[in-house]
């Protein structure tokens, strides 16, 4: 299924709660739907070495026709014990609630509910690691995660053989030296961990000096796009590096690959280009130019042809948004063709007559020249819809997540039953300086075309995540500490309904400077806070899902013992370093700040801190911390706090994690 539109599919069967983000089923998987779910499926979890009953056990509930006479069973009983709680039958229906527990193993199978010892239908269920076990798996995928510049990532759920081997996730990312050029493609089956596969647009070349010689010689895949920005009178003469790909599934079953190229680094004259490709690793062949910004066009009224994403609306209609250090923009796309709605298309000779490009886009909509051009209609509008007006900001992407749970009393009396739900279209984006400064930002709005404001109701962005490391000071980081300048984000909704966020880290330099490394790619959970906003875990995903955390567990598992960092973007070029707190039973912190903390939900967490509030979620994670050994570091599945605080334009996030 296309990893954009994946959310908007599932969003019919889902039942949202901050637990119930975690998975989609929708019945069972017999001809006939004679089962349905009224809850989410079972997720027992095996706690390792910490036992609370509310972790290892699951219910769930389900109704069907009482004109069945249904048992049910564990087809796999090795998974754990299945009890039937409780069963009543009203209106011609029966709803049967049933606990899961006992669990000893690690896997997936289905309960069977049989009639006469006939299955007549299914329900998935699963047990997992309360804690993930193996935290440095991504950073040991070595040069297969390394230079993963911008990375996208789509989800194949049938899979894709590569030679002989099966993957089911995808990654594209930005070209240079060390990845290779025609847009590098890894392969992954879990998230966490890649083997590079080749590049996407082979022809492209595989060296800068390749791309150059063969654009010079008219035989380049992408010569059209070539011939366009080298007509361009800022053409650098030696920008041969394709920029932030996108790929989406195509509705033949194939993949269009939206790709950038621009005439010099940081250069505002850009082309976006669409290519295609049965195979999901390719190779890809150029189709057309989908939007072009020239020279003679940069003047306030343009965004930069640069950082295609595509997302779908609840219709399935499809949309384009892209735009660096100016504006995001949003263009309607035909979901048939993958190119514009508008059918705005032009050749290589009328584009590159720059001084007549506005009258030629006008001419052809029959738009008068002299109307400002902010307040034409969507149609006429080249350049697309401005949902977001920042020039610090680059990298959309859009993503549309429907019923989050908002609560919007006092979360000391927390209840559910006063929960609201509201549907947005979450699109985050990266800020300010790419080797100093980078943070990712948040907006949300109830349309697809619309004004993108942060939770604050303004345009700089909800801050989810800027520079730190678990380690508490220079002298002790190491690279699986650190996640320094993270940004150029792309959004992942699995066919499990599990969120993620992919973005690229620079782990460390050689000279400790955070602003000269490789990019990795590096994969973590998103949530949602009971105030809608989203969050991240803010360590690397390693198979971990989020579930209901307990009172109990985040006191008593690491007897109240946290790293936390307090992050802030407002500083230039600092690195927010771990310090120690503790967590007590009574709702106390104490520490290096001192501030409360209150539990509620599934894993919702509310928390004071210097006078500031924090909203956040508890979620399961790979904590790390500083070590006097050989590695410098150890780590441990646990649980970590991610947090956005309520405190204005300060804009702060708050990161904590076990230690143990």
């Amino acid at each position: 299924m296309n990893k954009k539109i994946v959310s908007m599919a599932l969003s019919a069967v889902m039942v949202v709660s901050a637990l119930s983000l975690l998975t989609a089923c929708g019945g069972g998987n017999a001809k006939e739907d004679v089962v349905k779910l009224k809850t989410t499926a079972p997720i027992c979890f095996i706690a390792n070495d910490y036992t609370d009953s509310s972790i290892t056990s699951s219910t769930f509930t389900v109704e069907y026709d009482a004109k069945y006479n249904l048992t049910a069973a564990l087809a796999d009983e090795s998974l754990g014990t299945l009890t039937e709680v409780s069963s009543s039958t009203s209106d011609g229906k029966v709803t049967a609630t049933y606990k899961m527990d006992s669990a000893k193993v690690v896997g997936s199978s289905v309960v069977n509910f049989t009639e006469k010892d006939k299955v007549v239908d299914t329900v998935p269920v699963s047990v997992k690691s309360a804690y993930p076990e193996d935290g440095f798996k991504t950073i040991s995928s070595g040069n297969a995660a390394c230079y993963s510049h911008d990375p996208v990532v789509i989800e194949v759920p049938e899979g894709y053989e590569v030679n002989g081997e099966t993957y089911y996730y995808f990654s594209y990312s930005t070209d240079n030296e060390g990845g290779g050029y025609g847009v590098p493609v890894k392969g992954s089956t879990d998230l966490v961990e890649w083997k590079r596969l080749g590049s996407a647009i082979p022809d492209f070349g595989t060296k800068a000096k390749e791309v150059k010689e063969s654009c010079e010689k008219g035989t380049n895949e992408l010569q059209k796009v070539y011939d366009v920005l080298s007509a361009d009178s800022d053409w650098g003469k030696g920008v041969w590096t394709l920029w932030a790909p996108e790929v989406v599934r195509a509705p033949d079953g194939g993949y269009w690959l939206y790709g950038s190229w621009t005439t010099a680094f940081g250069s505002r004259r850009s082309v976006i280009f669409q290519c295609y490709s049965k195979s999901p690793v390719g190779p890809f062949e150029f189709k057309d130019i989908v939007v072009y910004s020239p020279s003679s066009s940069n003047n306030g009224k343009q965004s930069n042809a640069i950082d295609p994403s595509i997302f779908y609306d609840t219709d399935g209609e499809m949309y384009m948004s892209y735009g660096s250090f100016s504006d995001f923009r949003v263009i309607p796309l035909d979901k048939n063709t993958g190119f514009r709605k508008d059918k705005a298309k032009f050749s290589a000779e009328e584009m590159t007559k720059a001084q007549n490009f506005y009258s030629l886009y006008y001419k052809t909509y029959k738009c008068d020249w002299s109307e400002d051009f902010d307040d034409l209609d969507d149609n006429e509008k080249y350049f697309g819809e401005m949902v977001l007006k920042n020039e610090s900001i680059e990298g959309s992407v859009i993503e549309y997540f429907e019923n989050v749970p908002v609560y919007k009393g006092d979360v000391k009396d927390y209840d559910e039953s006063k929960l609201t739900y509201e549907s947005n279209y979450y699109m985050v984006g990266s800020a300010n300086s790419l080797s100093a400064d980078y943070s990712m930002r948040v907006y949300k709005s109830a349309t697809p075309v619309g004004t993108y404001l942060d939770c604050y109701g303004g345009t700089k962005g909800s801050v989810i995540s800027a520079t730190y490391s678990w380690a508490e000071s220079e002298a002790t980081r190491a690279y699986p500490l650190n996640y320094f300048v993270p940004g150029h984000n792309d959004l992942l909704t699995n066919s499990a309904n599990e969120h993620f966020i992919v973005y690229h880290n620079r782990v460390v330099g050689k000279d400790k400077s955070f602003g000269t490394d490789q990019h990795y790619l590096t994969t973590s959970l998103i949530a949602f806070n009971s105030k809608g906003d989203m969050v991240m875990s803010p360590v690397r995903y390693t198979g971990e899902s989020l579930r209901k955390v307990t009172a109990d567990e985040i006191v008593k598992y690491s007897n109240g013992n946290y790293l936390g960092i307090v992050n802030s973007s407002k500083t230039f070029g600092v690195i927010q370093y771990a310090e120690k707190y503790s967590l007590s039973a009574d709702g106390s912190i104490t520490g290096a700040a001192e501030g409360t903390w209150t539990l509620y939900g599934e894993n919702y967490i509310y928390i004071t801190l210097d006078g500031i509030e924090y909203y956040g979620v508890v979620m399961p994670g790979y904590c790390v911390k500083s070590d006097s050994g050989k590695k410098g570091y150890v780590g441990k599945g646990g649980l970590v706090i991610s947090a956005i605080g309520n405190d204005g334009d300060n804009k702060k996030t708050l990161f904590m994690e076990m230690t143990f």
